[in-house]
């Protein structure tokens, strides 16, 4: 469904089905108002739950040299809360969060925080974009229209010229205090001053519609209209700007060196029988890998379950001992047939990981085969729903 300006729309009979992530909710066909995004879903947040999406971006620009832009769409369930829709840590003078402040969209760069809006809020959908130029002058658009303007944010430095984390979608960076309660979709951040026309431009598209010249200077976008993973791993939201994968890294497996299955019989990326029958921790390694901290990685395997006590235990371990440490966010664990599907954030830049597939606990006994094995990198920044 294509919602926006200038559509064909009906606000009569929408209804608001979603898909439940991580507490984090992919709400479609919501309910229209006078101004809505173009967009096939939104993320919804729950402030109690302190929901967000953090981007692994923001924290190596540097805004006084290119300039800056961020943009979405919002719609917030409450204007009683001051909250944050858009954000990272505020660092040293090293600010950038928007979200809503006394009732009024709000923002803070540099070493100027929020406080001087005028235009009220509401919660209806509202487009929001922030530029920020190399001449120190930053601008809020609401809908496209220009509300608070304000300049000398690097008065005290702006420290180093960079902001002071990685952006987070829902929160303030690593803190909940400011929680976002509602929705958000079509997030897009930019090494460079957006103009007016070229904020009233795209606010009326999603990435598929954005022209070259719009993508000049674009670092990421974020629909935010449908998740990868979830049932099991890590579940994650796809950069529409940089969504390609890298090549394959799997070449072979061998038994663990400390905990082997008792029979295992591999070729390739191919695994032709596991079997272990004692009851005791066993796991199959990857030849080794060189996994970065922030890194998202797309795992695919077709799993025959033969027997077994227990699902079989897929990660990224930093040992082929057969029982290693996890380096990622979240482990994948299946007994499904068929072609499964994970995606795993490094959490630990390790330089000789190892794609482990084993059992899950010490007692476990399995039997099973997998093939087409395959662990591939995805391409830009990617985003981690918590």
């Amino acid at each position: 469904m294509s919602l926006g300006l200038g559509s064909n729309l009906s606000k009569s009979g929408l209804v608001t089905p979603g898909i439940v992530t991580d507490s984090l909710v992919l709400k479609h066909k919501y309910d229209a108002a006078s101004v809505v995004p173009v967009s096939d879903g939104a993320a919804y947040f729950v402030r109690t739950n302190t929901d967000s999406i953090s981007l692994g971006v923001g924290n190596a620009l540097t805004p006084m040299s290119t300039g800056f832009s961020a943009c979405f769409w919002a719609k917030t369930n409450r204007l009683d809360v001051d909250q944050m829709a858009l954000a990272g840590n505020n660092g040293t003078n090293q600010r950038m969060y928007i979200g809503i402040e006394d009732g009024h969209y709000a923002f803070g760069i540099g070493n100027s925080s929020w406080g001087a809006e005028t235009t009220n809020a509401s919660t209806d959908w509202t487009h929001v974009a922030l530029t920020y130029t190399t001449g120190d002058v930053a601008q809020l658009y609401l809908n496209g229209i220009k509300d608070r303007e304000d300049s000398n944010n690097d008065a005290d430095g702006f420290n180093d010229g960079t902001f002071g984390s990685d952006f987070s979608v829902g929160r303030q960076g690593t803190d909940t205090a400011f929680s976002w309660d509602g929705y958000v979709c079509n997030v897009g951040i930019w090494t460079a001053a957006l103009t007016q026309a070229q904020v009233k431009s795209i606010m009326n598209k999603n990435y598929a519609g954005l022209t070259s010249s719009e993508k000049t200077n674009l670092v990421s976008w974020w629909n935010l209209d449908t998740t990868l993973g979830g049932s099991g791993g890590t579940s994650v939201v796809v950069n529409s700007h940089d969504n390609t994968l890298g090549e394959e890294l799997i070449t072979s497996f061998v038994n663990g060196s400390t905990y082997a299955f008792d029979t295992l019989t591999t070729s390739g990326r191919n695994i032709s029988a596991a079997v272990e029958t004692s009851g005791d921790w066993a796991g199959a390694a990857s030849n080794s890998l060189n996994l970065v901290e922030g890194e998202i990685y797309k795992c695919t395997f077709n799993l025959t379950y033969n027997s077994g006590t227990d699902t079989v235990r897929v990660l990224l371990a930093n040992s082929a001992n057969g029982a290693a440490t996890s380096v990622v966010d979240e482990t994948y664990y299946t007994n499904t047939n068929g072609v499964n599907e994970a995606y795993f954030r490094v959490k630990t830049t390790d330089s000789t990981s190892h794609l482990q597939i084993g059992t899950w606990h010490s007692s476990d006994v399995i039997n099973f085969n997998m093939t087409d094995i395959s662990l591939k990198r995805l391409g830009g920044t990617t985003g981690k729903l918590t």
